[in-house]
């Protein structure tokens, strides 16, 4: 499997790294009867040579999806992506939440690419160690248990497929983007009565492009849950003070699927909260989360040009106005003069892929 994922992950209490050559002498004493009694693919008893053996087939295609997993510089496991999700910790380690943290960081790591996948592993039976190491990771069944052969055994056995998805990691591991003042997170569905209370008046309605007036909650429900963010090409997110009230939302979305270069940007904000500097402080955080996450050169909004405190807050995030134009609102009765901003990314920025 070719991932985005950086080659050297680090966390807490592990540093995640590409096998070596030189690691065969200390991966051939952890591959106990414990260990590969457990694993579908290993041999036992596990030798040096057999060590020698896989890393040279690593060493054949150094952007495989596999790391080594280290403690304090010894080797104590490893976790990879190649066919499914699968991992192996040695034995003195198990019970030190070592596993679920080195997992966390390469899922975490995985995730971050829009076009990730769903990703498959599994258990036997009886490895309830490992069970509970994907269940924390979000991982849930997939159908029935079916028979797989296992060598260090070598017989059949009862293997339970487990299943993770984007939505189901993202909805467990909701991103936070946090300013002085303000916490930014994926919508959800409690957040509707909040966000329809915004933007169903009319004052709010009449600058964005696709709200109707008078606006109903079903309006409201179809738009949280088509624009739920699933760590995609699209997501809406509510804008909430430290106490968690909502003050409004901005969002994202590219028609392509990141196929061009086309985020488009969006954004509403409760008039309480308007005059307070509230959304050009959202604004140039999210921007920011945009550029840092995902391979995109420029950020596009517009704004209508009788709205002169939106255009006010584009120009302090940075945005420069390109193009003139005339579009309709579904809370206007006829076309208005819009202006088009765009938002350059600076030179030497990460690229979305965390270089």
């Amino acid at each position: 499997m070719k991932t985005m994922i950086p080659k050297i992950i680090e966390t807490e209490r592990l540093i995640l790294r590409p096998p070596q050559n030189s690691d065969a002498d200390q991966i051939a004493p952890r591959i106990t009867h414990d260990v590969a009694h457990w694993l579908a693919r290993m041999p036992y008893p596990y030798s040096r040579a057999d060590a020698v053996d896989w890393l040279s087939e690593m060493q054949k295609d150094p952007d495989k999806a596999v790391w080594a997993i280290t403690l304090d510089g010894r080797y104590i496991g490893t976790i990879g992506l190649e066919r499914e999700f699968g991992y192996w910790l040695a034995q003195e380690r198990w019970g030190q939440g070592l596993m679920s943290e080195a997992g966390r960081a390469v899922l975490d790591s995985y995730f971050r690419d829009p076009a990730a996948g769903p990703l498959a592993s599994g258990y036997f039976i009886g490895n309830e160690r490992s069970a509970n190491v994907l269940r924390k990771l979000g991982f849930g069944p997939k159908a029935a248990p079916i028979l797989r052969y296992n060598l260090a055994q070598d017989k059949d056995l009862p293997l339970q497929q487990m299943y993770l998805t984007p939505e189901q990691w993202h909805f467990l591991n909701p991103v936070e983007i946090k300013t002085e003042r303000l916490r930014i997170h994926p919508n959800e569905a409690h957040h509707m009565a909040a966000i329809h209370a915004i933007i169903a008046q009319q004052k709010v309605a009449r600058n964005l492009g696709s709200f109707p007036h008078p606006l109903d909650i079903e309006f409201i429900e179809e738009r949280v849950e088509n624009g739920r963010w699933r760590g995609g090409w699209n997501g809406w997110f509510h804008i909430a003070d430290p106490a968690g009230t909502v003050l409004g939302m901005i969002g994202f979305y590219s028609s392509t699927q990141g196929q061009e270069d086309d985020i488009g940007i969006g954004y509403a904000l409760d008039p309480k909260a308007w005059g307070q500097g509230i959304m050009s402080e959202a604004l140039r955080a999210f921007c920011d989360f945009i550029f840092e996450r995902y391979r995109a050169g420029k950020i596009q909004a517009s704004c209508f040009d009788d709205n002169p405190a939106s255009q006010r807050v584009l120009e302090k995030a940075g945005f420069e106005p390109f193009e003139k134009d005339m579009e309709k609102s579904a809370a206007r009765s006829e076309k208005s003069p819009i202006t088009r901003y765009r938002l350059v990314r600076r030179k030497g920025a990460s690229d979305g892929t965390g270089h």
